[in-house]
């Protein structure tokens, strides 16, 4: 039976360092070869420094979003928020001659004003939040080597009234007018390879973060929830995508489906509004195959 679960693949690139035929090419092609789309966020000086690598995403059908004009977070007054998107946009325009429809602050660091912002600026999704998976916090205490962030006792009830507030939740919900935020699922590929209190996963245990992210999925079933997933290209390809392999292959045996960012921003978007995060573009872009569709944890690059 197919599920209502939605899981978007998401990562992000901060500086365009990423080597095209090392790197790049072999994480399309293993998109390709397993079926699904991706979201890659990306920052307007690596835009503007790589165009020939983000036309290349594009082309082979990878989503490209916003990721700050610089990799700074987003905080401050509104105005000076703006600005930053207005530049964002414009080396999009210049270079690439399209805007994405959506975003992601660099470190997922951001204030109140960044939603009236996008709003202003006409984006349809954000997705600087985090979700987190309380079951999975609760269950990973009692184990020695944890698959999940551990609280102290004394963060627990902070923990707790942050999923009952719906802070934590993995639900998609608005955050200004036409924005849409979709939250990212706290447990990205740093936690798992990187983060210095992580589990520190080899190359040989690659199906533990499998294990983790299709428990979570399973959690979120029947919740009116999203998946959004971190697997930035420069941490997965070429030496991880195994991982993107096993774990799709079991999300699809169990009839979870995958989409883009602004995919779900459509699908999600409340009812009457006018941002429906289709961008008028995409299908030409798509078929010349010369820029990017209009898009659309933590990002600790």
């Amino acid at each position: 039976m197919t599920r209502g679960l939605r899981i978007a693949i998401t990562g992000d690139i901060d500086d365009g360092l990423e080597d095209l035929d090392s790197c790049l090419r072999p994480l399309c092609e293993t998109l390709e070869s397993i079926g699904i789309p991706m979201t890659i966020p990306i920052v307007a000086h690596a835009v503007e420094n790589n165009p020939r690598k983000v036309v290349y995403l594009a082309e082979h059908g990878v989503e490209v979003s916003g990721h700050g004009d610089i990799h700074e977070g987003f905080a401050g007054p509104l105005e000076v928020q703006r600005q930053r998107l207005k530049k964002m946009n414009e080396t999009f325009g210049k270079v690439l001659g399209v805007v994405p429809a959506g975003f992601r602050a660099p470190f997922l660091a951001h204030d109140e004003n960044l939603y009236p912002a996008l709003a202003l600026e006409g984006f349809s999704y954000d997705s600087s939040r985090t979700s987190i998976d309380l079951l999975m916090r609760i269950r990973e205490m009692i184990f020695r080597r944890h698959m999940s962030y551990r609280d102290p006792l004394a963060k627990i009830p902070g923990t707790l009234i942050r999923r009952v507030t719906g802070r934590g939740s993995a639900r998609p919900y608005p955050v200004a007018s036409g924005v849409i935020e979709l939250p990212v699922f706290e447990l990205d590929d740093w936690f798992f390879f990187e983060y210095e209190r992580g589990p520190h996963i080899t190359r040989g245990e690659l199906s533990k973060v499998s294990d983790t992210w299709m428990a979570a999925a399973r959690h979120l079933a029947d919740s009116q929830s999203v998946l959004v997933l971190q697997a930035h290209p420069k941490r997965i390809s070429p030496d991880r995508l195994r991982l993107l392999e096993d774990f799709v292959g079991r999300a699809k045996a169990e009839g979870y489906r995958f989409s883009t960012l602004v995919e779900l921003a459509k699908l999600y978007a409340p009812p009457g509004s006018s941002r429906d995060g289709t961008p008028p573009s995409l299908s030409a872009e798509r078929n010349h195959a010369r820029s990017l569709s209009r898009s659309g944890g933590p990002d600790k690059e």
